[in-house]
């Protein structure tokens, strides 16, 4: 159970129920789950930079595959990269993470940049 009004604000947003809350923040095996959550974001995050800023528009040109494929693959990435961050703070809310604020304030900034983008990605294909 939360103590704090935000914290009780930010579980309503997430959609997390009371009941699903760990009742001690020093659980050890839902903690270490969730950094591995954490951990597995990351990496999902750092192969979609990799994708989205290398692969997609330099190397599929060599390639030879068409630039309207990767914008494509742009929107999906985003899409799939946006649920995963809401997973993870579903994840970290749900378990009491101590760190939950702290990832909260780098979603928010990386969550906006990834829907900017997402926006001028579908208004570029809507025009197209």
């Amino acid at each position: 159970m939360y103590t704090t009004r935000p914290d009780q604000l930010m579980a309503s947003l997430l959609r997390v129920n009371h009941q699903q809350t760990s009742t001690t923040s020093s659980d050890a095996p839902k903690q270490a789950a969730t950094q591995n959550v954490f951990w597995a974001s990351a990496a999902f995050s750092g192969v979609r930079c990799i994708l989205q800023y290398v692969v997609l528009p330099f190397i599929f040109p060599l390639v030879g595959f068409a630039a309207n494929v990767s914008e494509y693959l742009f929107i999906v990435i985003s899409v799939i990269a946006v649920a995963s961050m809401v997973m993870s703070l579903r994840r970290f809310w749900r378990v009491n993470y101590r760190y939950r604020w702290h990832y909260l304030v780098v979603a928010l900034i990386g969550g906006g940049i990834l829907v900017a983008h997402l926006v001028v990605d579908v208004r570029l294909l809507l025009a197209a």
